[in-house]
């Protein structure tokens, strides 16, 4: 079949292959673009949902009354924080679904330092590789009160995973 041309281009069945397969590929285009963005968007429901629960977390660690000095969130009393350990944090959050390590670090200049780690671990060796779906850190501002003369400034990190 011999091409028809004229003085305006190409005639007949020539002209509609390369605008049939521009539109095609844009069609492919549109629907690869719109299957990865839901795809992603199913991933940051689920990572929004355990930020949400290590952040849910971190603050009820906060404000346990477990570790409160005379109910003021932020204030740890001295002497709870020595006598607190991992199974009594743990049972207080009603057995929690992921694991957890809770560290409380002294940083004021007293020569006695409250530092304390509770943490909810796997039994097996636990290294990095291990974390199936991502973790969170979050860092809080707290203090620990010895006495009403003597307050230490403190950081708590609360480490998240599943």
């Amino acid at each position: 079949m011999k091409r028809k041309i004229n003085d305006r281009g190409v005639v007949g069945f020539y002209e509609d292959v390369p605008a049939l397969l521009i539109v095609v590929v844009a069609t492919v285009i549109f629907l690869a673009s719109i299957y990865s963005a839901v795809n992603r968007h199913g991933q940051r429901t689920e990572i929004s949902d355990f930020e949400r629960e290590a952040v849910e977390f971190a603050e009820g660690v906060r404000a346990s009354p477990l570790l409160l000095y005379e109910d003021n969130v932020g204030q740890f009393d001295a002497t709870k924080v020595q006598y607190l350990d991992s199974e009594n944090l743990t049972l207080s959050f009603d057995h929690p679904d992921f694991y957890y390590r809770v560290e409380l670090i002294d940083v004021s200049n007293y020569s006695v330092k409250y530092n304390r780690t509770w943490s909810r671990e796997p039994d097996f060796n636990f290294t990095e590789e291990h974390y199936e779906e991502g973790r969170k850190v979050i860092h809080l501002s707290v203090t620990i009160v010895v006495d009403t003369d003597e307050i230490h400034p403190a950081r708590l990190r609360v480490e998240v995973w599943k």
